[in-house]
């Protein structure tokens, strides 16, 4: 964040950087509906279970203003199935070795439907060396 501010502040002294900050995505520090898009790469599939999930999801939809856009990419089960070993919860032990919440098309349903989201594009997946497939979302709220 302090790399962020000063790169800002060598290119424009004028632009304020006080909204550049940290902060945990189930509990941002923002008003409802402050941003008109948001972006959420390689973030949502370190959730520990589905409740941490949703509550991700939640947070970061509240901040979203009505008719705004979010893109989302996160690790998911599409492409993958007989070759991911599920862990409970959510999460999944990867050919890659790694562990991560995944998103599958049920739990897609779902969350469009509970936090009212459409797509504004088809819903894309790209497998990653057979060993993860990192799924990518443009949707719109509302």
């Amino acid at each position: 964040i302090q790399m962020l501010k000063y790169l800002v502040k060598s290119i424009n002294k004028e632009y304020p950087t006080d909204r550049f900050i940290s902060a945990n995505v189930e509990q941002m520090p923002y008003d409802n509906h402050e941003f008109d898009a948001i972006i959420s790469s390689a973030v949502l599939h370190f959730a520990e279970d589905k409740d941490h999930f949703m509550k991700m999801l939640h947070e970061t939809v509240r901040v979203l203003k009505t008719k705004g856009i979010l893109f989302v990419r996160m690790a998911a089960d599409v492409g993958m199935e007989k070759h991911i070993k599920p862990m409970g919860n959510g999460r999944y032990f990867l050919p890659d070795g790694s562990v991560r919440f995944l998103l599958t098309k049920e739990m897609l349903s779902e969350i469009m439907e509970i936090f009212g989201l459409s797509f504004i594009e088809p819903f894309k997946t790209v497998i990653v060396d057979d060993k993860r497939c990192m799924s990518t979302l443009v949707l719109r709220k509302g």
